[in-house]
């Protein structure tokens, strides 16, 4: 095969220094040298620029110790990023077998870059734009940034996530499962979307500024460990699809910090997690407080850590185990199911909103309405169960309260 020539332009850091190529060929700074496109090995010692037009061909191994930017087309066996000061841009192409970024090494990957086999960050990745893995899996034992409404990985990776995944600035990543030990994080109106997530959910997930959304496509995963929402001071939002957050697992909603349960979701609370943010309740999914009371306010925006926020627009509300839901709001109900154990209670507190729509209420335990709009108020089918407390037994309470006078029903 006959090889062909080109030019590389070496700038170095120091007018003195030399980078040497493993062939032990060197060159001295800023000079334009000729080398064969094809070369067994390639080591960079120094500051490494590779021109818009240029195509490299690395047989062997490309080993970055310094600093390579690439703005042109490479083509090697193994892309090493290597070393504590190692630092390696792509504004062009990469495809390689494999990919290895060592500890300390930053790659940042602008455009495309492409690993047929073994993908190994052991440092920081940060991806703008396209990092494929065909192999289909990618070891994370440090930080992996996904940055941008560009960035896009390969819909059939399994991630091994020992560290941190990050998915940031609007950037939607989907993958086909997470096996994870670390953190999960979702930033600044961002997706993580997951196609056949068949193991649990086992890293912490941290979720901050904006909207955002942890969507499962073909199965229901159960997130085990914890959910982190917002931080007190800064407006995040992260909707559920498709996953069940288990009553082990420790939420804590933060004030200005808003979780949507839709599509099939379900969220246990118990009087572990902490909601001094907003609680919302969506189609066809279900919440179940489970010893936990609760007291909300009229809208998010005045939830104040004492009082959180809840609203249903659909779906069920189980409470269960002693639990108690003080709604600020009568209107914040509009639709779905709501069934109350003997020993727990849902009460209206408001006095001056209008009212509610209920399709199914069953309840061996307290409804109590305090309206003076309570013909607002509407419950398509009652059900009254048995109440199995002590004193009170084969008795349910239904209780409303119209303008201070108190009507029972048992």
């Amino acid at each position: 095969m006959k090889k062909m020539k080109f030019k590389i332009v070496l700038c170095l850091l120091c007018i003195f220094g030399i980078i040497a190529f493993q062939f032990n060929a060197s060159y001295a700074a800023n000079e334009i040298i000729e080398i064969d496109t094809q070369m067994q090995n390639l080591g960079n010692n120094s500051n490494l620029t590779i021109a818009q037009d240029i195509e490299l061909d690395v047989i062997g191994e490309l080993i970055n110790y310094n600093i390579i930017t690439n703005n042109g087309s490479i083509t090697a066996n193994k892309v090493e990023n290597s070393a504590d000061i190692a630092k390696f841009y792509n504004h062009g192409s990469i495809e390689t077998s494999t990919f290895e970024n060592k500890m300390g090494g930053i790659f940042e990957n602008y455009t495309n870059t492409t690993i047929k086999n073994n993908a190994t960050n052991n440092g920081t990745v940060i991806n703008y734009g396209s990092f494929i893995t065909e192999s289909g899996m990618l070891m994370n034992n440090s930080i992996f940034i996904n940055s941008g409404p560009d960035a896009k990985m390969d819909e059939s990776t399994i991630l091994y996530n020992a560290h941190l995944f990050q998915v940031t600035d609007g950037a939607t990543i989907t993958l086909k499962e997470i096996i994870g030990f670390q953190y999960l994080q979702l930033k600044q109106n961002s997706s993580l979307i997951l196609k056949e997530q068949y193991s649990d959910i086992t890293d912490i997930v941290d979720v901050l500024g904006g909207e955002n959304l942890l969507s499962s496509t073909t199965t229901t995963p159960d997130l085990v460990e914890a959910l982190n929402i917002g931080d007190g001071n800064t407006d995040t939002i992260l909707k559920i699809e498709n996953i069940n957050i288990v009553k082990d697992a420790d939420v804590n909603i933060e004030q200005k910090g808003i979780l949507i349960v839709q599509n099939n979701s379900t969220l246990i609370l118990d009087n572990k997690d902490v909601v001094k943010g907003g609680l919302i309740l969506e189609n066809d999914s279900n919440v179940t407080m489970d010893a936990i009371s609760q007291e909300t306010s009229i809208s998010p925006s005045l939830a104040t850590g004492e009082k959180s926020y809840y609203e249903q627009t659909n779906g069920t509300l189980n409470l269960t185990n002693n639990s108690t839901l003080g709604l600020g709001g009568a209107h914040l109900i509009k639709d779905g199911t709501v069934n109350i154990d003997s020993s727990s209670q849902l009460l209206n507190r408001s006095d001056f909103l209008g009212g509610s729509n209920i399709e199914n209420l069953n309840t061996s335990g307290l409804f109590g309405v305090m309206n003076s709009g309570i013909n607002d108020y509407s419950i398509t089918n009652l059900n009254i169960g048995q109440n199995t407390l002590g004193d009170v037994d084969n008795q349910a309470d239904f209780t409303i309260d119209v303008y201070g006078r108190s009507n029972a029903m048992d």
